[in-house]
């Protein structure tokens, strides 16, 4: 393939990025551990989160992640944002079954076949749930939102028999630590 000013520039900025992106995850992990090692109390966990300028949840987000998945259990392979995604898949057992069925993981991939199984265990087909753009489609009920840093904006949808469209929840903010 010969060499073009656009292809000298994506390759030129690859090689930039890539070890900053490495360095990055690296130093993900060494946060979850050190949270890990100093075990801290919700109250003092947002002190540290405060003096930093970060959010306590995303600070015990990554000792979670941390915990979960111990050194010794981590494949260099994989971006800490993949184990993110797979730390919501209950069971260590499922988690490595999924995380080893395949020799390369994207972060799309992961959050998608994790979606999938966690549907799947909840019982729901994964024919009857549409994705897209534009939403997520339940029947007849349309479900659309967005992360805001720690809150999800979600507008839930129904539309009546007569064509209606009924706004069940508009712009509705959900504010959540969750314990993964």
């Amino acid at each position: 393939m010969a060499r073009t000013p656009v292809t000298d520039k994506v390759a030129d900025a690859t090689a930039e990025l890539a070890p900053l992106v490495a360095q990055e995850m690296a130093t993900l992990w060494q946060q979850g551990d050190a949270l890990v090692k100093w075990a801290l109390s919700d109250e003092e966990l947002g002190k540290v989160a405060q003096r930093l300028q970060l959010k306590a949840s995303t600070l015990r987000k990554r000792e979670n992640i941390s915990r979960e998945f111990a050194p010794k259990h981590r494949d260099s392979r994989f971006a800490w944002t993949v184990y993110a995604e797979l730390v919501r898949l209950p069971g260590a057992d499922a988690r490595n079954k999924l995380l080893n069925s395949r020799t390369e993981w994207t972060v799309e991939d992961m959050k998608e076949q994790v979606n999938l199984l966690l549907m799947q265990q909840s019982g729901l087909s994964p024919r009857a749930v549409v994705k897209s753009r534009s939403g997520m489609k339940l029947g007849n009920v349309r479900v659309t939102g967005e992360i805001d840093g720690d809150d999800i904006v979600i507008t839930i949808e129904a539309q009546t028999s007569d064509g209606k469209v009924i706004a069940l929840g508009k712009n509705t903010v959900i504010s959540a630590s969750l314990d993964i």
